[in-house]
């Protein structure tokens, strides 16, 4: 039988924090989809079971943020390109080479003297900008027969799902546990002259608690934090070419720990005495501290304040000399969120933020 394990409640509330400050927004992505019906008829009934994380997921849903890159396949119904999902680097602290096209578009769009043909490249920008996405393990319980399936949504859908976890009094309730947890009832219609984008008229867990029909479904559940893995940079050339990496998952997995695997054999190959003072030594902190001495020197502003909001992670480092070299966002110093996940993972987070803090105080 898959492993899985139940829900963590400390991990999961904290993970609705974040979601319930989360901006709202994304792109489509080729999963399990609710039925909707057209817009001004009454919303369609959809009922799914929210089945428990794997034993290798934190959550019972997994986030990434990822590019949707049209390829050179096209959909035989849309007649448009099927996009390809990739994860953008920006969120693991590294230059993100679709980042960088897309912050070439928006400029591109900016100098450009033809309103039709700027208004396209800030569409396309957009598009293939990167969208923070959410998956989970769900059993459509309308088709049974289908067995355990990825869904996939975007930030409006997770804050609506994560308050089914909640009870009327506030007090948290696994409704994904396979033998007390409940379905959840979704009603959905298409949003008046917005195309094929959906409205979620009401999502809400049952008022009585129910097992899932079959057990065996708990040997389908799906290792989604595979989908969070860092992709390597053979696969996102590719997929700017258009073309689909053809991968099981696991190169990306390789291509996001090399280091990891190399302080792995290091520390195999240390002396037993080196073992010994290496776990008595803290762990040094990457975050530079923030102290009286430092106080006026390079990004301590920015430092400061991202102690004084009390957030549990550390912004990664760049050197001046660095920050001269790599290419900003596109939403540098001008929209710094630092409880945004995105900023929090971001390269420039720190002289990005300092640069808002300076002007904001000139």
């Amino acid at each position: 039988m898959t492993a899985w394990k139940d829900v963590d409640k400390d991990t999961f509330l904290k993970n609705k924090e974040t979601a319930d400050a989360r901006k709202t927004g994304g792109g489509s992505w080729d999963s399990w989809k609710p039925t909707a019906s057209k817009a001004g008829v009454t919303a369609a009934k959809n009922v799914l079971r929210i089945m428990p994380p794997h034993q290798n997921m934190n959550d019972v849903f997994v986030e990434a943020r990822m590019h949707f890159l049209p390829s050179k396949e096209i959909d035989a119904k849309t007649k448009r390109p099927i996009p390809i999902g990739i994860n953008c680097f920006a969120q693991y602290g590294k230059d993100c080479e679709a980042c960088n096209m897309v912050d070439r578009m928006y400029k591109a769009a900016k100098g450009e003297d033809d309103a039709d043909t700027a208004k396209r490249l800030k569409s396309e920008a957009y598009d293939k900008s990167a969208k923070t996405r959410l998956y989970a393990n769900i059993i459509d319980i309308q088709h049974p027969e289908k067995g355990v399936q990825k869904y996939a949504f975007g930030p409006e859908v997770e804050k609506k799902l994560r308050a089914c976890f909640l009870d009327d009094e506030g007090e948290f309730r696994n409704i994904s546990h396979p033998k007390n947890g409940r379905d959840v009832l979704m009603f959905v219609t298409k949003k008046p002259g917005e195309g094929d984008f959906n409205e979620y008229v009401q999502v809400k867990a049952k008022d009585t608690s129910s097992p899932i029909a079959d057990m065996e479904w708990l040997d389908g559940i799906n290792d989604l934090s595979e989908i969070a893995k860092e992709p390597s940079h053979v696969e996102m050339e590719l997929a700017l070419k258009g073309e689909r990496p053809k991968t099981d998952g696991k190169a990306a997995e390789k291509a996001a720990a090399p280091v990891a695997a190399e302080k792995k054999v290091e520390k195999a190959a240390a002396p037993a005495a080196e073992k010994k003072a290496e776990a008595a030594a803290p762990a040094k902190s990457k975050r530079q501290p923030v102290t009286e001495e430092e106080e006026g020197g390079v990004w301590a502003t920015a430092k400061a304040a991202i102690a004084k909001a009390g957030l549990d992670f550390t912004p990664v480092d760049i050197t001046p000399e660095e920050l001269e070299k790599v290419k900003k966002p596109a939403c540098y110093t001008k929209e710094t969120d630092i409880s945004d996940s995105a900023c929090q993972t971001c390269r420039v987070l720190i002289p990005c933020l300092e640069a808002k803090l300076m002007a904001e105080a000139a």
